[in-house]
């Protein structure tokens, strides 16, 4: 009987310390995600939606205030409105906080914008991810961009990523820029 119970209480400890590994497991996976959502791009609908709001934005403020020159802040209703479809694809991975810096250092919608201009598509080739200290990790990831005359090259981009408790992203660093 004792020895029954030892081992069912062995077991509930392995289990324990199984159970604690999938949170490491599922920041990892967010940290994929979101470079994925970042840096590949196979098709410009969202950001032609995007381009479409802000027109759209622009042509309001302008026949509101026919006379008005200068600086527009815009709302930040109006802003997360505009940028809804990116945020409903970041908040899958990551905090408020980090995609609160993408879009105020406009990474949220670079590639699509460069896609969309030069009517190409982007795609990831390989992610690397390498654990730090705690919850901080270094990502290398190479980006294909293939033309749409069938050429394409290669580029490697770098950055530093922290989670949060929960395994989402929590703060975003591009460290080597991915430059096309």
């Amino acid at each position: 009987m004792k020895k029954a119970i030892v081992f069912i209480t062995l077991s509930l400890i392995i289990l324990l310390l199984a159970g604690y590994q999938p949170n490491k497991s599922i920041g990892v996976s967010n940290i994929e995600g979101l470079l994925l959502e970042l840096y590949q791009v196979e098709n410009t609908k969202d950001y032609q939606e995007l381009r479409e709001k802000q027109n759209q934005y622009l042509q309001e403020v302008s026949e509101l205030m026919p006379t008005k020159t200068g600086i527009l802040t815009m709302a930040p209703e109006d802003f997360e409105e505009l940028f809804k479809p990116y945020l409903a694809k970041y908040k899958r991975y990551c905090t408020e906080a980090a995609w609160q810096g993408l879009l105020k250092n406009r990474y949220i919608s670079k590639f699509d914008q460069l896609a969309w201009e030069e009517e190409c598509r982007f795609y990831v080739k390989d992610i690397e991810i390498k654990k730090d200290q705690g919850r901080q990790y270094y990502y290398t990831v190479e980006v294909e961009k293939r033309a749409k005359d069938g050429t394409s090259q290669e580029k490697n981009g770098e950055g530093i990523v922290q989670l949060n408790e929960e395994g989402y992203v929590d703060l975003f660093k591009v460290t080597k820029r991915v430059d096309f």
